[in-house]
């Protein structure tokens, strides 16, 4: 059993450029200057190419603010395999695909989350930490997708979706999601294809059986009763 809330209306890190847009056929990559500690760091993706963005292994990267806009059927893939420091991090997708993949530490204070018809997704295999998320999704074929299969502290969520925009935050099973403040507003607007706006918080770790949850109950109490026996 899963558990779906649905919201409606109700230091060196490389740029590696890769071009063919989404084909099958591997490009040889143009590694482009790397980006400086502490900068203010600013990039534009050009239209139909595919970009790769990767921090290796035991490497940190501190960036005290970003934006990274990806426009016009561009790709944008952002891979943390070290550590990456943000102060504000924004992320602006237009027309186009956004993944950002941790497997080692991110951490943040603002990150800002913007969709308009098509795909920008975050997945967490390591360990997340942001004080401030916001999320907004604009259109009927926008989506935002937040996945955590390691350990995320959130502390402050705002998820706005108008337009038929589709916001998504996944625990999957083994996950841990720490969202003390979480705000949400899905605009009773639908999208031009007749999708409304959603915000879901999706929880795919298991939810014990009741049947479950009496006989662990009913071990414990008799653990108790053996242990005041003893006594």
């Amino acid at each position: 059993m899963h558990r779906l809330i649905e919201f409606y209306s109700v230091v060196t890190l490389s740029l590696i450029l890769f071009f063919g847009g989404t084909s099958n056929v591997t490009a040889t990559p143009i590694e482009l200057p790397p980006i400086s500690a502490g900068e203010n760091y600013s990039f534009q993706a050009e239209a139909g190419v595919d970009y790769l963005l990767q921090v290796e292994a035991g490497e940190t990267l501190t960036l005290s603010n970003s934006l990274f806009t990806v426009s016009d059927m561009a790709t944008l893939t952002v891979i943390n395999y070290g550590t990456l420091l943000f102060g504000n991090l924004s992320i602006d997708t237009l027309a186009a695909v956004t993944s950002f993949v941790n497997y080692g530490d991110m951490i943040g204070n603002i990150m800002y989350i913007k969709d308009e018809n098509d795909e920008t997704s975050i997945i967490n295999y390591g360990s997340l930490e942001i004080n401030y998320l916001t999320m907004v999704a604009n259109g009927g074929t926008s989506s935002i997708d937040l996945h955590t299969y390691g350990s995320s502290q959130l502390n402050t969520v705002s998820a706005d979706a108008n337009y038929g925009g589709l916001i998504n935050i996944w625990i999957h099973e083994g996950g841990i999601l720490t969202m003390p403040s979480f705000f949400s507003d899905a605009s009773p607007l639908m999208g031009s294809n007749g999708r409304p706006s959603q915000i879901n918080l999706i929880d795919l770790n298991p939810v014990p059986e009741p049947t479950t949850m009496l006989l662990f109950g009913t071990g414990l109490a008799a653990l108790a009763g053996c242990r005041r026996k003893r006594k």
